[in-house]
């Protein structure tokens, strides 16, 4: 009980000589932004096309295209194509260059050829010749950074492409929107913009200006 009074007229000691307040608020503010559309224009296999007689070609051309509604910096755009609907080994992979996109008007079209390692050939084209059509998969991984929302977002999406026997990707999956088979993971705001709202206080005795204000007793003036 002693240790307690004494703790308790401390504080009041000090109380009674001191009193803070606080010199500003710190306000943070984390601002996310919308992710890009990104649409499958392309896909061809040349080696699927019946009439062109170029089983060799272990090739796969395909195209993208990427919207925004605002000034947004895409980083390298990594893409992995997979053979069947639910694939396990990649069978071509390719690093596309990042870029800017500075307007809302603006459309973004990448095209690329990849060279496949591992694709089981005979598998499509059995399904191509004899069925009328075999499924690609095409993964795409990239960093978003918008130019005025200070965040960065990992955008990882996949889309199915239907290809027919002649190696076209089918009128009916035409510019497959990737987004709607989207697996997008957001990470966090790499960038959070804060806003210091300052709010100087004044102390109720002189000086004005201060952070620690002591009650002091005022010396009288002689008469």
């Amino acid at each position: 009980m002693a240790s307690e009074a004494k703790l308790e007229f401390l504080m009041a000691l000090i109380g009674s000589h001191f009193s803070a307040e606080p010199l500003c608020e710190i306000r943070v503010v984390v601002v996310v932004s919308s992710a890009p559309t990104l649409s499958i224009e392309e896909f061809y296999v040349p080696a699927l096309d019946k009439f062109s007689n170029d089983v060799s070609n272990t090739t796969i051309l395909f195209g993208l295209k990427l919207h925004s509604c605002e000034t947004t910096y895409i980083k390298t755009l990594n893409v992995t194509l997979y053979f069947g609907e639910n694939p396990s080994v990649p069978v071509g992979f390719v690093s596309i260059p990042g870029f800017y996109q500075r307007s809302c008007k603006e459309t973004v079209h990448r095209r690329e050829t990849v060279t496949t390692v591992g694709l089981p050939w005979e598998t499509a084209m059995r399904e191509a010749f004899k069925g009328g059509t075999t499924v690609f998969q095409v993964h795409v991984e990239t960093i978003v950074t918008a130019k005025w929302s200070f965040t960065a977002r990992l955008i990882m999406l996949k889309g199915n492409v239907t290809v027919g026997d002649q190696g076209y990707m089918l009128k009916s999956s035409t510019s497959v929107q990737v987004s709607e088979f989207a697996n997008k993971q957001e990470l966090f705001a790499v960038f959070v913009f804060v806003f210091l709202g300052m709010s100087l206080r004044y102390c109720l005795e002189p000086p004005p200006r201060c952070l620690f204000r002591r009650n002091r007793p005022s010396k009288l003036k002689a008469q």
